[in-house]
């Protein structure tokens, strides 16, 4: 007897020390960036705090931000009164109801098969586009927030952010119709503008809004552009704004920068605030997570998961488009694996993957117009097309254009007779509507692409 309670005690020991083993062996993750977290934090704070410092008259969102937050109910100081007039909340998505799923060639078609309709839409629209001009075209574009709110009300609305792009470049394509070509660009890059003072703001979600809205007038620059209706002034225009709109790498960086500050927000919250709906969330408020992130060990192996993967995938990013032309994922899959054996930062990491390749698709596509409006610049004041892309350096632009979507970084150029070609070839273009996996902008090919 006294042998088997020996040998019972024995065994209880061993199982106690495998489960202790196991636990943390669970609970063991490396951190593979010693302190950049923290720092990353400290310093996002410090932008976010100078931003929310800008005094209202500089900052362009102070006349929007009632009409583009939340509902009726919600935009506390709406309606606003614009240069053009009053505007109402409501306004903003009045011209949506004019539109189809069916892309820019269906749209167009639209408003010239309907011209009475779109013409009395374009008028009732104005006084938002007055708004917007002003708003706009201030120097900075900020919203008001708290940094501990990671995506509470105060963030923008993407549905009514979409519909005043939407009514921007139906206001362009009514003047297009119109013949009023140069009104048409401005719209066009007013749009772009509008997604360009957006970009560097915050989380991961905020950055893709910016980059939505600015990829909606693309197309029809394209389009415009490649038409060849434009004048030498209108080219040079559309270089102007094109440079003044451009995102860059370094801005997706942020981006992520931003993103690890909202997380790492939340995880101060728990620590300070404890487990709760307030802080957690209600989607994320259930029995087995409350339990396990009440304990300190969990929360900190689940804040090295996170921030483990989001700064290895800002690195890969960043030497992916400033160092690089070959395509590197970073070995997202086996990141992910690892992220997935936690309980709360697999539900915290965006959908990386879709927002990298998403920005790189909106550089490549600003890149493509500049080096259209550059090539079309140069034949009207040259006679003919460049015989390469380098002779459009330095005087049309200061470098050749980088393919963000192409392997190797590089447009597809050639003379061909009196005209030329113009594409981007690259695997990713499939999923943006191009099954053959290549673009074309000169001459223009229409693509199921939604601009909005």
């Amino acid at each position: 007897m006294r042998k088997l309670l020996i040998a019972l005690l024995v065994m209880f020991f061993l199982a106690v020390l495998l489960v202790v083993g196991a636990w943390f062996a669970f609970l063991q993750v490396p951190d593979r960036h010693p302190g950049q977290a923290d720092q990353l934090y400290e310093e996002y704070q410090e932008r976010f705090q100078a931003l929310q410092a800008t005094p209202p008259e500089e900052n362009g969102a102070t006349l929007l931000h009632p009409l583009l937050v939340g509902s009726r109910e919600e935009a506390e100081l709406a309606p606003v009164e614009g240069p053009g007039g009053k505007v109402e909340p409501d306004d903003l998505v009045k011209p949506s109801e004019f539109f189809t799923g069916g892309g820019l060639t269906r749209n167009k078609a639209l408003s010239a098969e309907e011209q009475q309709r779109a013409v009395e839409e374009v008028r009732a629209f104005n006084p938002v586009v007055a708004l917007a001009q002003q708003a706009i075209r201030r120097p900075v574009f900020v919203w008001p927030a708290r940094l501990e709110d990671g995506l509470n009300r105060s963030v923008p609305n993407f549905i009514r952010m979409r519909a005043l792009g939407q009514g921007l470049m139906f206001c362009g394509l009514e003047a297009w119709r119109e013949g009023r070509l140069a009104e048409a660009l401005d719209s066009f890059l007013l749009v772009a503008r509008f997604g360009r003072q957006m970009s560097g703001q915050g989380p991961l979600i905020q950055e893709m809004i910016a980059v939505a809205i600015a990829q909606m007038p693309m197309e029809a620059l394209t389009e415009l552009l490649a038409s060849g209706k434009l004048g030498p002034q209108d080219y040079r225009t559309t270089l102007a704004g094109l440079e003044e709109v451009r995102f860059s790498p370094e801005g997706f960086g942020k981006a992520m920068e931003g993103e690890v500050a909202v997380g790492l927000s939340t995880f101060n919250g728990l620590r300070e605030k404890g487990v709760s709906a307030s802080t957690l969330g209600e989607d994320l408020h259930d029995l087995t997570r409350v339990v396990l992130l009440r304990l300190p060990p969990v929360r900190e192996r689940e804040r090295r998961l996170y921030t483990n993967f989001m700064l290895d995938q800002r690195r890969y990013f960043l030497d992916l488009m400033l160092a690089s032309s070959a395509e590197r994922s970073g070995n997202i899959g086996a990141d992910m694996e690892e992220v997935e054996k936690g309980v709360l930062a697999p539900l915290m990491v965006p959908n990386y993957y879709r927002a990298r390749i998403s920005y790189r698709n909106l550089l490549s596509c600003q890149e493509a117009n500049r080096l259209l409006a550059a090539l079309q610049l140069y034949r009207a004041e040259r006679g003919g097309w460049p015989p390469n892309l380098e002779a459009l350096v330095p005087t049309w632009l200061p470098a050749v254009p980088r393919d963000f979507m192409a392997p190797d970084g590089q447009f597809r150029y050639r003379v061909q007779g009196r005209d030329m070609v113009l594409e981007t070839e690259s695997p990713f273009l499939k999923g943006f509507g191009h099954p053959e996996n290549k673009r074309s902008y000169h001459p223009y090919l229409p693509t199921s692409d939604s601009w909005w």
